[in-house]
């Protein structure tokens, strides 16, 4: 049964640059194969990665869990047709995209599915006035937390240190997750597969700093 979710503004640009023909075919004879409309993955685990970019860290946090289910979405056409061109035929089955915003996902997504949700290097959107237009308002961490399971987590990153103290200041009024561990914040850990953004950021010399929060 379908669960009617708070209303929730995304603010993101779809289309860039004209695809090459390679990527836009992909696009349009891959992604039905694997469209969020065919139903979420059956596997035990679900993990959900919100503006995945181009899916980079998705595909590693694939080939590190075998066995687990994951759902990507990002509204972005270029990097959405990257990541698919290079989501292995074998993957189809416990991968499902959405190039529709987040909003219209998680009145999809029953109460207690996913194991952990994925917000990495989102939109910064600096200006006071823009601060409304950011992704983790109070509407969209209710959505995370019902669709959560019990003890699922959020897992947060940014290089922007003012943006990553702005997410974390809305976790901790929420009221519904707590810091997993000791501290708030750490560096990114190696062992987390990078995107092309991180990559970038590194080579300028910000340091990528990541949080996790668990459901309470």
């Amino acid at each position: 049964m379908q669960e009617t979710a708070h209303h929730i503004n995304v603010y993101g640009r779809r289309k860039g640059r004209p695809l090459r023909i390679q990527k836009q075919t992909a696009l349009n004879t891959l992604l039905p194969q694997v469209n969020l409309s065919l139903g979420l993955p059956v596997q035990k685990k679900v993990w959900l990665e919100i503006g995945f970019g181009f899916g980079e860290h998705l595909l590693g946090k694939m080939a590190q869990c075998p066995e687990d289910g994951f759902v990507g979405v990002e509204v972005f056409h270029p990097g959405l047709a990257h990541f698919l061109h290079h989501l292995p035929p074998s993957d189809y089955h416990r991968c499902r995209v959405s190039a529709e915003p987040i909003q219209m996902l998680f009145p999809q997504v029953p109460s207690e599915r996913f194991e952990g949700i994925l917000i990495f290097f989102p939109d910064p959107w600096p200006k006071r006035d823009h601060h409304k237009r950011r992704l983790m308002q109070e509407a969209f961490l209710s959505e995370c937390h019902r669709t959560l399971i019990s003890g699922g987590t959020i897992h947060i990153a940014s290089d922007i240190p003012p943006l990553m103290d702005w997410m974390i200041e809305q976790l901790r009024g929420h009221k519904g997750f707590v810091p997993q561990g000791s501290s708030e914040r750490f560096l990114w850990p190696s062992s987390w597969p990078k995107s092309r953004y991180q990559e970038k950021a590194m080579a300028e010399g910000r340091e990528s700093w990541a949080s996790i929060w668990e459901k309470q």
